[in-house]
């Protein structure tokens, strides 16, 4: 866990450098802190633009509070059991067990209803034509049908 007191040394004593950034976490900008700062060694210029850099770093992470400080830099630990937590909810659930879906059955109907039978028999063949029955199946159903 990064802390604000290592952040605000680093970057007061090796903020020319961007060594901060790295620390935080930011290596891309600490990359470009360290670039710049390497320019240095040959040229005083780039030294004064991340020495004023760091300067305003500095100041920024003195007055940023220690939430806000932990919240941009140490967000994944604070929030490691917000990661953790749908695991072990998923591994203490019950599983489910899969039902398959159940066919259609066909029931007995009065002898005199035609209509029914007619209905009955367009569902049958309707479940024919899906492939659900063979052609066997369909003939007999057929028969109980229109023998009922």
């Amino acid at each position: 866990m990064k802390t604000k007191a290592v952040a605000l040394l680093l970057t007061f004593f090796l903020g020319c450098w961007g060594v901060h950034w790295f620390y935080l976490g930011k290596s891309t900008k600490g990359a470009v802190y360290l670039c710049i700062g390497a320019l240095g060694l040959f040229f005083v210029f780039p030294l004064i633009i991340t020495g004023i850099l760091s300067l305003i770093d500095f100041i920024i992470l003195i007055f940023k509070s220690e939430d806000d400080f932990d919240e941009e830099y140490n967000y994944d630990y604070i929030h490691a059991n917000e990661y953790q937590q749908p695991q072990q909810q998923f591994y203490q659930q019950p599983q489910q067990q899969y039902t398959a879906p159940q066919q259609p059955t066909l029931q007995a109907q009065p002898k005199n209803d035609f209509s029914s039978k007619a209905e009955k028999l367009k569902d049958l063949k309707a479940l024919l034509d899906a492939g659900v029955l063979t052609q066997e199946e369909f003939e007999s159903e057929k028969k109980k049908i229109l023998n009922s």
